[in-house]
């Protein structure tokens, strides 16, 4: 049960990591983005982050 739930909890944490680097190379390609865009993208990152805070405290939580 416990592998499977970190199983689970891995590919929640690889997706967000796929989608910061998504959002990195994004704009690293493009010229400057407009403050709208930029301000969506960060909103996003953050978002992410805080779902990868609270995938790893629950790892943290879990009873051995």
């Amino acid at each position: 049960m416990m592998s499977h739930h970190l199983g689970e909890t891995a590919l929640e944490l690889l997706r967000s990591v796929h989608v910061v680097r998504g959002f990195a190379e994004y704009y690293r390609q493009q010229p400057k983005p407009s403050a709208a865009h930029l301000d969506r993208m960060l909103r996003r990152v953050a978002d992410e982050a805080a779902q990868m805070e609270t995938l790893i405290a629950g790892l943290d939580a879990r009873p051995p």
